[in-house]
């Protein structure tokens, strides 16, 4: 079952940076160009059970950024992921399956910084976010998460796997 998630997120990588143009708006529904990454970890726990990854980026064209409604369209997601589609900044506290993001221990101080920086976008009115997760017994075995920071023109792509 773990390969099948690990598989996933490999695939889902290569073909987001294989083809962002493309990733970004047939599967996610922005208009958007990311200039450069500013940011990337991929930590591994060390008993093997936690994986994340993530990567912020600045955007190009931010007075230009929309996003289509129905979107991200998700065809090949695997079994038993489900997504929530593009919604405006409500609270990042109310959602509970976004505890994981927020209560992971984080090896590294830099990587705790970013996830605060993404939390505070989140909880900030203007910004847009959407996600996939599965949940299985009540426990979160992957999330992906997108963030868009309009105000700042940043794009979060947190990705955890348990």
């Amino acid at each position: 079952m773990r390969k099948h998630f690990l598989t996933y997120i490999i695939a889902l990588f290569f073909i987001s940076c294989s083809q962002p143009k493309d990733f970004l708006k047939e599967t996610l529904g922005l208009n958007i160009e990311l200039k450069e990454e500013t940011f990337r970890v991929f930590e591994k726990n060390t008993t093997g059970e936690v994986n994340f990854d993530i990567h912020t980026y600045e955007i190009v064209n931010n007075e230009e950024t929309t996003y289509k409604e129905n979107y991200p369209n998700r065809p090949s997601i695997p079994k038993g992921w489900k997504t929530k589609k593009w919604k405006s900044v409500d609270s990042f506290e109310e959602n509970k399956l976004f505890n994981i993001v927020s209560e992971y221990n984080y090896s590294n101080d830099e990587t705790k910084k970013e996830v605060l920086k993404m939390i505070k976008v989140i909880n900030t009115k203007g910004n847009i976010y959407s996600y996939s997760y599965k949940i299985k017994d009540k426990t979160v075995e992957g999330l992906q998460l997108f963030v868009l920071d309009i105000k700042n023109s940043k794009f979060y792509d947190y990705e955890f796997l348990n």
